[in-house]
């Protein structure tokens, strides 16, 4: 499942605490969230999260069930604080590949952000081009979400060292 979230905490209360808001999350065993502005931490996940340094927007997190934490490992992704990316390991899942899921947020164009940080859609593209050369090819395509652009990647593994 994939969820801009629009913030956790904006309109006053923690969405974190809202049984409903809890409920819907809990239906997925892989979460990846947009727009969290902050760590994320779900009973019974295991969390990745990247948030922007100096910035109260932006921020996004995946969750994985705690029956996967064998198979579910973080991969280091410093071009750009708006991308997490996380290995799914194919001898867990019984796969031909390793399967990289990647879960990132680009700020809309008018936004106070990209005021400040005019160069942050590029720097993510860029980052996002880098991931795709280090990991191997594109497996399924692109989905756009509101105003948010969402890209889930999965990759698949080339055979040699990098």
């Amino acid at each position: 499942m994939s969820w801009n979230i629009q913030d956790s905490t904006g309109d006053g209360s923690n969405k974190f605490e809202n049984n409903e808001f809890l409920t819907i999350l809990k239906q997925a065993n892989i979460l990846c969230l947009q727009e969290t502005k902050k760590q994320v931490k779900i009973e019974g996940y295991l969390s990745f999260n990247s948030n922007r340094k100096n910035s109260r927007s932006g921020g996004v997190c995946i969750l994985a069930e705690n029956d996967l934490r064998k198979g579910v490992s973080c991969v280091p992704c410093s071009e750009s604080d708006d991308i997490i990316v996380v290995k799914l390991d194919k001898n867990f899942f019984k796969l031909d590949f390793d399967l990289f899921l990647v879960c990132y947020y680009i700020s809309p164009a008018y936004s106070s952000y990209v005021k400040k940080y005019p160069d942050c859609t590029a720097k993510t593209f860029s980052a996002l081009d880098t991931l795709c050369i280090r990991k191997g090819q594109i497996r399924n395509p692109p989905c756009t979400k509101r105003r948010t652009l969402v890209h889930l990647l999965l990759f698949q593994q080339r055979a040699q060292a990098y």
